[in-house]
Order: structure tokens, then C-alpha cells, then sequence
């Protein structure tokens, strides 16, 4: 998919599911949708994100369920809640060289399974309501590297409930509660 606007649709801009693939490419814009701009839920289903922007919807992209997701250079602001949400994403996931700015709650969150472990890296995580990058989930791994977390209103990153994250050579400036934040992990 490339070149599209998926906008002001009551669910989400663009869903993938039930196994399918997607490739969402330069120019595909996904914004002030009711849920997420981009959503993929379900084992085996999997989408790749490159130079696509998502801005204004509920969730900037849902990775869901035991899908696989591989965003890198996209562009993510003014997300209701959430900027990323990987909820149980696949071993593989990544987020790489994007933006997310402006969340009204978390940058990107991430919730996973015992043994799970995507990869974070590059990101500029910035000005997002509450945490820049929260990692959760008990025995979840994943690897948070090399992010430049700013001016977010709680921590740069935070890591809770279990996780045990490999966190390591992160920029964090300017979060409000500090840069990096440990509770129950």
C-alpha cells in the first residue's frame, strides 16, 4: 500500500488481520481515525510500516495478539492515547528511526510475554502526556536502545510489573519525573 489517506474512519485507518500481510510504504497517511490509524492483531499476521505517518487517530499503530510488526522512519503525532501500542506483539516486533511525539498517554507502550523480546531503537520519543517508552510485563525482554527520550511528563522510559528490559545507550532530557523510572520490575 502506498499513497494512500485512510481518514476520519470510525475504527481504524488501515486493519490487517486473521493471518493476512501487509507493506504500508512512503505517503500512506492514517490520520483522526476512531481507533488506530494502523492495527494488526492475530498469529501470523504481520505489517511493515516504512515512511508512513499517523497523526490525530486514537492509537497511532496497535500491534495486537501475537502479530509481527516492523515500523521504521514513520511519523507518529497527537495520538488520543496511545503513539505505538504493542500489546503482546510478536518476538521480532520493532520500532526503528520514527517519531512519536505528542501522545496524550504513552509514546510507545509495550506489553508483553515471558520471553518476548522486540527491539526499540533509534526512536525520537518527545513531548508525549505521561511515559516516553513504558516497557511491562512479567519476564518481557525487550531491547530499548539508543532512543532520544525528551521532555516527556513522567519518565523517558519506564520499565514496571515484571520486565526485565535491556535498556542501554538512550538519550533522556528533560522528563518530568526523571529519566528513568523502575516499579515492580
Amino acid at each position: 500500500l502506498t499513497g494512500n489517506t485512510a481518514s476520519e474512519n470510525g475504527d481504524s485507518g488501515i486493519a490487517v488481520k486473521d493471518g493476512a500481510a501487509a507493506t504500508i510504504l512512503e505517503n500512506t497517511r492514517c490520520a483522526l481515525n476512531g481507533e488506530a490509524g494502523v492495527a494488526a492483531a492475530g498469529e501470523g499476521t504481520s505489517v511493515t510500516l516504512s515512511g508512513a505517518g499517523c497523526d490525530g487517530n486514537k492509537h497511532g499503530v496497535s500491534i495486537q495478539n501475537g502479530a509481527i510488526a516492523k515500523l521504521t522512519g514513520c511519523t507518529i503525532r497527537d495520538s488520543k492515547e496511545m503513539g505505538v501500542h504493542f500489546g503482546l506483539a510478536a518476538s521480532g516486533s520493532e520500532i526503528r528511526d520514527s517519531t512519536v511525539e505528542k501522545s496524550d498517554v504513552y509514546g510507545i507502550l509495550l506489553v508483553g510475554a515471558a520471553g518476548s523480546s522486540p527491539l526499540i531503537t533509534g526512536n525520537k520519543v518527545l513531548n508525549n502526556a505521561l511515559t516516553g517508552i513504558l516497557a511491562t510485563g512479567e519476564g518481557f525482554r525487550p531491547r530499548i536502545e539508543k532512543n532520544d527520550c525528551i521532555k516527556n511528563g513522567e519518565y523517558g522510559i519506564g520499565i514496571a510489573e515484571g520486565s526485565s528490559a535491556i535498556v542501554r545507550e538512550n538519550t533522556l532530557r528533560g522528563n518530568n519525573r526523571g529519566g528513568i523510572g523502575q516499579q515492580n520490575a
